[in-house]
This record gives C-alpha cells, sequence and structure tokens, in this order.
C-alpha cells in the first residue's frame, strides 16, 4: 500500500471537518472541485470501495484513508456509511512511495526537518482515541468563533502527533513480530542443524541481542530456549513412532552427546527417554 509522506516544515494547516452520512451505492468524486487540500476520511461505520485509474481497494470500520490533493479517486459505499473527512492544505513538499523499506536515513536532508508519513489506507491503533480528537474538532467547528479557530488548530495538530505516536508504535511491534516469526521458520526448518546465536544472526542478518529481544517479547524465551524446546518435541514423535535407539534420536533431532539430551529430556518431561516411551506405547 502506498505511504504519503509530508516533509516538515512547514506544518499541515487545518481547514475544515465534516461528519458524512452517505448510503448504499453513493459516490463521492473527491477531485470535482480541483481544490489543492488534502482530504483525510475515518470512517466510523459502513464499507467503501476506492476506485482510481490505476487501482481499486476497499477500506471499512476503523480505517483512516488519505487523499492528496489531485487525487482522481472515486469513493463508491458499498453499504449505509458514516464517516469524518478532515481535510487540510500543506504548502511543503510531499511524496508518494510504495517501497516497504522506509527509513529516517533515507529522507532526511536537515537537521530540522521531519518525515510525517501516512498510510495511504490504514486502521489507526486506537480508532476510539482518534475519534475523540475528531468529535473534539467538530464540537469547535460549531462554535465558529476565534478562539474555536485555535482549538481546530491544536485539535489538528495533536491528532498527527497522536497518529504518528500511536502509528510508529503498532510498526514496531509487527516488526518484533516479523523476525520473531522468521526465526521460529529457521529453527523449525534447521533444528537438526548445528544452531548457535551467532548462526541465526547471519542467517537472519540481525543482531544476536535484538533477536533475542523480539523472541523473548513473543514467545517469553530466548531463540536457544525455544530451539531446545522444539528438539524435545520432536525427539517426542521419535520416541513414540519409531524404536530407534536414545543415541539415534538425540542426533536426529539436532544432539551432539546423547548424555546430554537425556538430561534435557528428563529436565522438560520428568522422566527420561526410554521411560517416555514405555509409558505411552
Amino acid at each position: 500500500m502506498k505511504k504519503i509522506i509530508l516533509d516538515l516544515p512547514p506544518m499541515p494547516h487545518y481547514d475544515k471537518i465534516e461528519q458524512v452520512h452517505e448510503i448504499k451505492g453513493s459516490k463521492i468524486h473527491l477531485n470535482k472541485d480541483h481544490s489543492q487540500l488534502f482530504k483525510w476520511l475515518f470512517i466510523v461505520h459502513g464499507r467503501i470501495s476506492i476506485n482510481n485509474r490505476s487501482e481499486k481497494w476497499e477500506a471499512g470500520e476503523g480505517h483512516s484513508i488519505l487523499f492528496p490533493p489531485n487525487d482522481p479517486s472515486i469513493v463508491v459505499c458499498q453499504i449505509n456509511t458514516v464517516f469524518y473527512q478532515v481535510q487540510f492544505t500543506f504548502e511543503g513538499g510531499y511524496t508518494i512511495q510504495t517501497r516497504t523499506d522506509y527509513s529516517n536515513s533515507d529522507w532526511c536532508d536537515r537537521v530540522d526537518s521531519h518525515q510525517f508519513l501516512i498510510s495511504q489506507v490504514e486502521t489507526p491503533i486506537p480508532f476510539i482515541r482518534i475519534e475523540q480528537h475528531l468529535k473534539q474538532m467538530i464540537h469547535y467547528e460549531q462554535i465558529g468563533n476565534v478562539t474555536s479557530y485555535w482549538r481546530k488548530q491544536q485539535q489538528f495538530v495533536e491528532l498527527l502527533h497522536f497518529y504518528e505516536r500511536e502509528t510508529t508504535v503498532h510498526n514496531a511491534l509487527i516488526s518484533v513480530r516479523r523476525l520473531a516469526e522468521q526465526v521460529e521458520n529457521y529453527l523449525r526448518e534447521n533444528f537438526q542443524k548445528e544452531i548457535t546465536n551467532e548462526i541465526l544472526a547471519e542467517a537472519l542478518h540481525f543482531h544476536p541481542n535484538y533477536i533475542s529481544r523480539c523472541m523473548k517479547e513473543i514467545h517469553r524465551c530466548t531463540p536457544m530456549e525455544y530451539l531446545l524446546e522444539y528438539r524435545i518435541e520432536q525427539a517426542k514423535q521419535f520416541l513414540l513412532k519409531t524404536q530407534w535407539p536414545v543415541s539415534a534420536i538425540a542426533e536426529r533431532v539436532g544432539f551432539n552427546y546423547a548424555p546430554y539430551f537425556s538430561t534435557c529430556f528428563q529436565r522438560f518431561t520428568g522422566t527420561t527417554p526410554l521411560a517416555f516411551r514405555k509409558q505411552h506405547l
């Protein structure tokens, strides 16, 4: 999915907000006025499809969709739909990218610069908190005095800040889960081979400490603890499904020394490999 990157400063400037109610089948031409406004939709209820010249996608309750100026997209409501539409202007530069390896070092060329990144279609986490900001903006929009003008701008900046903070945390967690899954897959596929933290780091191209931290975050154990437990589980299957001697099973599941395998097996199961076999046959 595309990412829209705003190069700050200057700051985006809030224009207006409205809550829109549309019935099933309604079509919304976002750029019919040819304005230079960004239009940011937050869906409260319902489902929409978005069509432009080159692609089509759908979004539902809890999604946000950002449309840059001159975007040719047409929004079609699949069912009765309610959404907030926030409009803002931005006088700075922005880019639309389809890359997945976004790095601040790629974007920043000034010490005082900042890049605000928004997925064109995304599920903000948590949406309820974002809706609180939107409701406050609606409230100040209805008041319509000088004080409300500044309040609306303040709420809009707070919305941007909250969105960025929550998205950063959410994306970091996704990255941790993705690496933990890669570690898990590698260990399961290679458990019969010699594996150390260094070998694992070289295979996955991450520092051993970071790999261990991700595994602890997701699986509550280190990679070597996960590997040891997985090897024991595989050994159980061999004990039950074959008549192989313990030494052969130990070697088959990645242990070079049978007595050490028996010690580990007993620590995990409370019994020796041969006693385990006898108990379950």
